[in-house]
């Protein structure tokens, strides 16, 4: 079995439509990043975390169906991912 290296994402999630302007899906989706056990930090514009490929393209999936569960007609998810072959790549590097 590969080893799962852990990589570093930015997520910012964009709903299209002005449904609720106090942003309840963005807060929606950042406790949904809080509750699904990952390292995370939040900044003004994205929240980064680190997990496996795996576990970061999940919770995107699942970010995607929350949102639009909860009102998003329309859609921008931007990610960045940040991997190093070999070995884990966190956030906290960066910002130490």
């Amino acid at each position: 079995m590969t080893k799962q290296y852990i990589i570093n994402a930015g997520i910012q999630i964009v709903p299209i439509n002005i449904v609720d302007p106090s942003y309840a899906i963005i807060d929606k989706a950042i406790d949904h990043i809080r509750q699904s056990g990952l390292a995370y930090t939040i900044t003004p514009f994205e929240t980064v975390v680190n997990g496996t490929t795996e576990q970061v393209l999940a919770l995107i999936a699942e970010l995607k169906q929350l949102t639009e569960n909860n009102g998003a007609d329309e859609l921008i998810i931007n990610i960045r991912m940040h991997s190093k072959a070999g070995e884990d790549n966190k956030f906290e590097s960066k910002i130490s």
